[in-house]
């Protein structure tokens, strides 16, 4: 079970509060925000005809349960979701390491990059965020 309830987690955002407002356009959430817009701009180009798809907005197991197969039948799922209604897959990673894992488990293919600079702060590592596709089987 959840060490805390829905309420307590809203509870807890709400005494946290919001970041301070220099931090919206200079600090990390202005950062975020930027990337966000960047990735948000390239899918639009890559499914400009309109049609439906399915996209991961993340997927993740814990470090120790790696190489278990747990995110493998995880990605299967999905797939097997998105071939049910025969629509592409997109999802956004960076590093060699998830894009093989992608293509390998899930023939997902990298359809383009997008490299993120605000405020002095580049996100360029191997061409920036992977945006990957998977047609439906």
């Amino acid at each position: 079970p959840p060490a805390h309830s829905m309420w307590e987690e809203i509870r807890l955002i709400f005494n946290v509060g919001l970041p301070p407002e220099s931090d919206v356009t200079s600090g990390a959430t202005g950062r975020m925000m930027t990337l966000e817009g960047k990735l948000e701009s390239a899918k639009k180009e890559l499914t400009a005809g309109g049609n439906s798809y399915l996209h991961v907005g993340m997927l993740g197991c814990d470090p120790q349960k790696q190489g278990q197969g747990l995110g493998s039948a995880l990605l299967k799922l999905l797939c097997e979701l998105a071939d049910a209604d025969r629509v592409d897959t997109y999802l956004d990673t960076v590093g060699k390491r998830n894009k093989e894992f992608y293509d390998r488990k899930g023939n997902f293919k990298v359809m383009t990059h997008v490299a993120v600079e605000q405020k002095g702060c580049t996100l360029d590592a191997e061409g920036g965020v992977a945006i990957m596709k998977r047609s439906p089987a």
